[in-house]
């Protein structure tokens, strides 16, 4: 009987081939001081977000602001949420996680998921629990309790976050794995010939 032979740079595709990759926002392409208004939308790193109101129907929305400050434990330029949600234009049909740095400085923190809404005083409240079908971790990424990561896994159809007081940077999520590709690399294994 043929052994199976392994095409050559097939050890990678078969390696990931279950795995997702990843897009990254990091607002470091945006223009510091530039600000953003509920109906405005912008593109950052080829990732469109739109700027709605802090909740839904909300009567006092105000704006994001791109600073330098570095008030979300990120690096380089960050967003500041001033009332407002900074919603992703999820560019799939879903994606599997999102994850955003944040540094939170008082007020209410919102987190919208799949039509979903979880409120709270800090993130770190809502570690563990679901929101629109997606289970929420915050990580503590040391420089008190006010920084952070917050991560959504599921199947997320659409994503936002707003503060009253609240500071994104590092927005990313997960590009799901094509449903073919572990088929295409089942197929780049070929009978070799004995000699």
């Amino acid at each position: 009987m043929p052994a199976a032979r392994l095409l050559p740079g097939a050890i990678a595709l078969v390696a990931t081939a279950g795995l997702a990759a990843a897009d990254l926002a990091s607002f470091n392409d945006l223009t510091v001081g530039d600000e953003y208004m509920v109906g405005d939308s912008f593109t950052s790193d080829g990732i469109t977000f739109d700027i709605l109101d802090f909740t839904p129907g909300s009567m006092f929305s105000n704006r994001a602001r791109v600073d330098d400050n570095l008030m979300a434990g990120g690096d380089g330029f960050d967003l500041e949420l001033n009332n407002v949600r900074l919603e992703l234009a999820v560019p799939f049909s879903s994606v599997p996680s999102v994850t955003i740095f944040f540094g939170q400085f008082g007020g209410d923190n919102n987190i919208f998921v799949n039509g979903d809404m979880i409120s709270t005083a800090t993130f770190y409240d809502v570690d563990g629990m679901s929101v629109g079908g997606a289970t929420i971790d915050v990580a503590d990424l040391g420089g008190g309790p006010s920084f952070g990561r917050l991560t959504v896994t599921g199947d997320i159809e659409s994503f936002g976050i707003s503060g009253q007081e609240l500071w994104v940077d590092n927005l990313r999520f997960a590009i799901p794995a094509p449903a073919t590709l572990p088929l295409l690399a089942g197929g780049l294994l070929a009978p070799r010939r004995r000699r």
